[in-house]
């Protein structure tokens, strides 16, 4: 059995409006203002938005130009000409004047209708209210510069302030150079203060006891020829007047020694270099030392080559290496070899006292060349501490060195290097005259 088909029924067709009512329909359905000009810029349509603006009377035949400002009207009458010569839309930004005389401002784009011929018959224009838009913009232009002149202030404010803080930075830097400064001088001035304290406690030291010595002897043997004058043996007698001699002799000489630190120390110690006979001034000053010490050490002289003359100044140089032997001598067993070893190089001229004495502590061979120091182990043997002191401002006239190589116990060795530009540089030379020769590599016995 068959099934029924269902009757199927054709909807009426739908009624499709005319394209005036289509286009007016969306017209009136936008909020943007919409209007249709001629070829000549009179209105011929105006939509709901548009005459909301603008008023009711400013509906088809009106001019399309009244509401503009005066100062763009020109411009849009010239974009107007344009557009419907060349056929095509532009876009424009204007002012107008509403219905109640306020100025608003509208941002319009236009399009051309032509007709069936292609000839541009009418513009559509669409516009919009960009008055709220627009103000702000020019708020936040305004906001803007504003923020920019604050931003330049505060640049230049905080350019200021770095400049100052810089100015601040390099004026605490100086103060903190300066007060490091301050601070450095007042350690080193600390420092000598103490290095002048403990000298001055060693110049005590030492003249306590090295000036008690012989001026005691002075004083025992003027009472004893005082009282027994008329009763002492001559040789008796001798013997005392000897002992005062070398009493005051002694004193004088550390008398001297002190004196001539002191010219050394003040820059005024004399230095007169002038062309002097090594040889024969090491001999005679062997010879001076060997008879003070009354042949109690054999002294000898050791040369590489024959008498050569160099540039030195002879009283310093004399004062310096007899300083260097009594020092060998000194702290020397008797019956020991002290050497002075002399040795000449094309630039300089080299001398070493070697001894085979107690020998200088290695912690105090930084120190024995300041005044008034002696070294640890020295015990009871007289001195003053000045020799070396002396020795090395010698030196320091030459622009000489002095080395010290010691083992204790077994000796020590003192290596003087003067180089002879530096001597010649410092003063005249003068020639003197040379003596006899010597045969190279002598070794010479006092």
């Amino acid at each position: 059995m068959s099934e029924a088909l269902p009757q199927v029924y054709a909807a009426p067709p739908l009624a499709i409006p005319a394209p005036a009512h289509c286009f007016e329909a969306i017209a009136a359905s936008t909020n943007d203002m919409i209007s249709v000009l001629d070829e000549t810029g009179a209105r011929i349509y105006v939509n709901p938005a548009f005459r909301a603006l603008f008023g009711e009377e400013t509906g088809a035949g009106t001019d399309s130009f009244a509401h503009i400002h005066s100062e763009d009207r020109p411009r849009l009458q010239s974009l107007f000409r344009q557009v419907m010569r060349d056929g095509r839309g532009q876009r424009a930004e204007y002012r107008v004047f509403d219905a109640r005389g306020e100025l608003r401002v509208l941002e319009s784009q236009s399009n051309i209708i032509t007709c069936q011929c292609g000839v541009p018959r009418w513009l559509v224009v669409v516009s919009r209210d960009t008055t709220a838009r627009r103000s702000l913009e020019d708020e936040l232009a305004h906001m803007r510069d504003a923020l920019e002149i604050r931003i330049g202030q505060r640049t230049t404010e905080l350019v200021d302030a770095n400049r100052q803080l810089e100015r601040s930075v390099a004026e605490l830097r100086a103060a903190h150079r300066e007060l490091r400064e301050r601070e450095e001088d007042s350690r080193r001035t600390l420092k000598r203060e103490r290095e002048l304290n403990e000298m001055k406690l060693r110049f005590v030291s030492m003249a306590s006891h090295e000036f008690r010595t012989p001026l005691a002897m002075i004083l025992s043997a003027s009472d004893l020829l005082r009282d027994y004058d008329g009763r002492l043996p001559p040789d008796e007698r001798r013997e005392m007047l000897d002992d005062i001699h070398a009493a005051v002799w002694r004193l004088t000489k550390m008398l001297d020694e002190v004196l001539t630190l002191s010219r050394a120390d003040a820059g005024r110690l004399e230095f007169a270099p002038r062309a002097v006979s090594v040889l024969a001034l090491c001999r005679d000053i062997l010879a001076e030392r060997s008879r003070a010490c009354g042949a109690s050490h054999a002294l000898v002289l050791e040369s590489n080559q024959a008498e050569t003359e160099r540039p030195l100044d002879e009283k310093l140089l004399r004062l310096a290496l007899d300083n260097l032997l009594a020092n060998a001598v000194r702290y020397s067993p008797a019956g020991s070899k002290v050497r002075l070893v002399v040795r000449f190089a094309a630039q300089e001229t080299l001398f070493e006292v070697i001894d085979q004495g107690i020998g200088v502590p290695e912690t105090d061979q930084s120190r024995i060349f300041e005044s008034f120091f002696r070294a640890s182990n020295v015990g009871c043997t007289p001195g003053t501490g000045l020799g070396l002191a002396i020795v090395e401002r010698v030196l320091r006239r030459h622009a000489g060195t002095i080395t010290c190589t010691s083992n204790l116990g077994r000796g020590t060795c003192m290596r003087v290097c003067i180089p002879m530009a530096a001597v010649e540089s410092r003063g005249t030379v003068e020639p003197c005259r040379p003596p006899a020769a010597i045969n190279v590599g002598s070794v010479e016995f006092f």
